[in-house]
């Protein structure tokens, strides 16, 4: 089912991510005592997707999304006889309804503050957060940073972005700089991989996924003594944070989208929801005489 996946463009991470999603359907037919791919029935799959209600629409759509391919896959090697394009049908989302979780920049800079850039994790978790917030990077960005992304002469940053393949530079800034030589010199363990962020452990293999990258963020955080409650607290809630925090100040959304790297304004525009205060500044009277 992996290669499967992976055959129709997605990425490793992505991947992984609907592997991760589909062992909840494997585990419900399990306990429900169904062995066999080749038992499966339509009724089985409507009772466990009648069993999700708990999560998130978002969730709940990706779960959706994931059953279809399998169901496709399952089909396509005649373990079963029916589909899931014609099992599982689409439902209409409704996009930019949901906000997403923000900090402030004093919360930021906080949380960046409560690091002791005395110790080796320390440095590293250092640029990590600096990274995330200044720039709002992904942090499968982060996972896939190279040495050959790196130009201190230019002092510039240049990658390929993960998830959207389109190219991305920005500018290296004397902290971020001066981060980075602190990390290579004095705490990245040595290794002959080629990414920047590799394991502490004794293979010194770069990380094999994104999740040290949100108990980073995670970590700092509750030490800052930030709210977190009922609110998303992984790497990329740095990455909303950025782009709101940008609006707030009156940055034109097309330059949030130009250093977020959106390929599209939709992905921006969600953030234009949080701004109420400036919608209403703008608001014209309504005269009593026309």
């Amino acid at each position: 089912f992996y290669s499967y996946i992976i055959s129709n463009n997605t990425t490793e991470i992505t991947a992984t991510k609907k592997i991760k999603i589909n062992k909840l359907f494997l585990n419900w037919l399990k306990n429900n005592n169904i062995n066999s791919i080749e038992n499966i029935t339509k009724d089985n799959v409507y009772n466990f997707l009648n069993t999700i209600n708990g999560y998130s629409s978002e969730y709940q759509r990706k779960i959706r999304e994931t059953m279809k391919l399998f169901l496709n896959w399952l089909y396509l090697c005649k373990r079963i006889s029916f589909s899931g394009n014609n099992t599982i049908f689409k439902t209409k989302i409704l996009h930019n309804t949901t906000i997403p979780s923000f900090y402030t920049i004093e919360e930021i800079s906080n949380t960046i503050s409560q690091v002791n850039r005395d110790t080796k994790t320390g440095k590293r978790d250092y640029l990590v957060l600096l990274l995330l917030s200044h720039y709002g990077f992904r942090a499968g960005d982060l996972l896939n940073l190279k040495f050959n992304n790196l130009d201190f002469i230019n002092k510039r940053i240049n990658i390929i972005q993960n998830k959207t393949n389109i190219p991305l530079s920005v500018p290296m800034f004397d902290e971020i700089k001066y981060a980075f030589l602190d990390y290579l010199k004095n705490s990245r363990p040595e290794s002959t991989e080629e990414y920047i962020f590799v394991n502490y452990n004794l293979n010194h293999k770069k990380y094999k996924n994104v999740v040290i990258f949100g108990k980073i963020v995670t970590k700092y955080l509750k030490l800052a003594k930030v709210s977190i409650e009922n609110k998303h607290h992984s790497s990329h809630s740095l990455r909303h944070s950025i782009a709101t925090n940008m609006l707030l100040n009156n940055t034109p959304i097309t330059s949030i989208e130009g250093i977020l790297g959106h390929n599209r304004i939709t992905s921006t525009e969600i953030y234009v929801q949080l701004d109420f205060n400036k919608l209403r500044d703008l608001c014209l009277e309504v005269p009593y005489e026309l």
